[in-house]
C-alpha cells in the first residue's frame, strides 16, 4: 500500500493553483456583489449596499439596450447573389480547357 502523503504532495500545487486562482477571486467578486461601488467616482471607498444591487439585477430589467452581435444579415458584398459570375457552360470547366 502506498503512502497517502505522497499523493497529497502531488496534489499540493494543483490545490495551491486552484485556491489561489479559483476560490479567492470567487470570494472577491461575492464582497464586491454586496457593495455599491464606482470606480469611476470622486468619492474612494465602497458602501455596503447588501441584496440591492441583486434584486435590481433582476427586477429593474435592462437599463439600455444590449448591442446586437450583428448588425443584420451577412453582407456578399457589393454585387449581392444577382452579380456573381456564372460557371461556363463547357462541361463545367471554369478554366476554358476539355
Amino acid at each position: 500500500m502506498r503512502n497517502p502523503r505522497t499523493g497529497w504532495l502531488l496534489l499540493s500545487p494543483t490545490l495551491i493553483i486552484l485556491f489561489i486562482f479559483g476560490f479567492i477571486p470567487f470570494l472577491y467578486v461575492l464582497f464586491v456583489g454586496f457593495n455599491e461601488w464606482n470606480i469611476f467616482a470622486a468619492e474612494d471607498g465602497l458602501r455596503f449596499s447588501g441584496l440591492d444591487n441583486y434584486r435590481r439585477l433582476v427586477f429593474a430589467g435592462p437599463s439600455r439596450p444590449v448591442p446586437a452581435i450583428s448588425a443584420g444579415p451577412r453582407s456578399r458584398g457589393r454585387r449581392g447573389s444577382a452579380g456573381r459570375r456564372k460557371t461556363a457552360s463547357r462541361g463545367g470547366n471554369r478554366h476554358g480547357g476539355e
